[in-house]
């Protein structure tokens, strides 16, 4: 039997090991401590319900005054409750815990909105490339990366949510595999265009109170030095085994051979943050 290795111009790199309800589970905990945070606030009884607070009808689960939160939020006061990133706090009061504690808050209603499409979407195709386990690393490390950002270049008045954070981190690694894999998009032109729609969202988003664009520029650079790092070029492959005289292909899937050794990625991961946040 000989084995011949030759281009394949039809193999979809397909990562097996994939839980399907990954971004559905981390959409659910993030509305749910969403409005946990925003019942917490209970707007009505901070101000005038009928003057003040956005969609008063709400009750307890009422905004903030549009003038104070645009984004359909919780109030400042609130979210540094929570574990807002605060430098004067981060600094002053050797808060550093709020680099993890900033990462399931959400500024507001279109806050959640905006990065929860992104993240079932762009998570979700890259999940199915490389693994759960692989992407959830990248995710959160992309947190951590963005939080360090914000914490140290966030302006001393200001307060900042980490939600989005790695979810840029995931637009970051993105480009990375379009950089590497390009060849297999079925049409670069319409996902490099709604990454730009994405990444522009986001840094709309960033403008409003109680985000931060540093933190999202921190998770995309992040997001990318790691995809340059766990992400590695393999052109597609088949084989051709010859079995009783008849050539029979088959597919070899990208996925695996584009695994790394699991004891290698926390190291990765970790040079990666050192490089990217240094």
């Amino acid at each position: 039997m000989g084995v011949v290795e030759e281009p394949c111009q039809d193999v979809i790199p397909v990562h097996q090991r994939v839980w399907r309800f990954t971004w559905a589970l981390l959409s659910f905990l993030f509305i749910l401590w969403f409005f946990i945070v925003l019942g917490i606030n209970h707007c009505t009884k901070q101000t005038n319900p009928n003057v003040d607070c956005a969609v008063p009808g709400l009750g307890v689960f009422s905004f903030q005054p549009l003038r104070e939160n645009p984004l359909l939020g919780p109030s400042r006061k609130t979210f540094i409750r929570f574990g807002a990133l605060d430098p004067r706090r981060n600094s002053l009061k050797n808060e550093q815990w709020r680099i993890l504690t900033c990462i399931p808050l959400h500024a507001g209603l279109f806050h959640i909105l905006v990065n929860l499409i992104t993240l079932v979407f762009v998570g979700a195709r890259l999940e199915r490339e490389y693994g759960t386990l692989t992407i959830l690393g990248v995710w959160f490390a992309s947190a951590l990366g963005g939080g360090l950002w914000s914490a140290i270049l966030l302006v001393p008045e200001n307060v900042s949510v980490g939600a989005s954070f790695p979810t840029m981190g995931l637009v970051g690694l993105t480009v990375v595999d379009m950089l590497l894999y390009g060849d297999l998009y079925v049409n670069k032109v319409v996902a490099a265009y709604s990454l730009f729609l994405v990444s522009g969202l986001h840094i709309v988003v960033g403008l409003m109170p109680n985000v931060d664009n540093w933190g999202h520029i921190g998770g995309f650079i992040s997001g990318f030095f790691i995809g340059l790092l766990v992400l590695t070029r393999v052109e597609p492959t088949c084989m051709s085994q010859v079995e009783g005289g008849v050539a029979v292909k088959k597919r070899i899937d990208l996925g695996f051979k584009r695994r790394v050794e699991i004891y290698r990625r926390p190291l990765r991961i970790g040079g990666t943050m050192v490089v990217g946040l240094g």
